[in-house]
């Protein structure tokens, strides 16, 4: 298994116990790994709830295709640190 499956693996797991985990549960050297957020929101405003994050791209993207969108509000995905989503 690869260094990056293992650190996805790792987060996945942390995620998957605590969606909004503290900054201090999580392992030092994995503070500035890249993780992927999902939600929706309708343009030019706040989201109005808190994006998922998730360990892949491919997870984030099919909770926001699970979302759907209308006319007024658009599933998003973004990448961030894991230390920003935290901080």
């Amino acid at each position: 298994m690869s260094a990056i499956t293992q650190r996805r693996k790792a987060i996945r797991e942390i995620l998957s116990q605590d969606p909004q985990p503290s900054l201090s549960d999580i392992p030092e050297h994995l503070r500035n790994e890249l993780v992927y957020s999902a939600g929706e929101s309708m343009p030019g405003y706040m989201p109005d709830s808190e994006p998922a994050f998730f360990a892949t791209e491919r997870e984030a993207r099919g909770y926001a295709r699970s979302l759907g969108s209308s006319r007024d509000y658009v599933a998003f995905v973004d990448c961030v640190p894991l230390s920003d989503v935290l901080a």
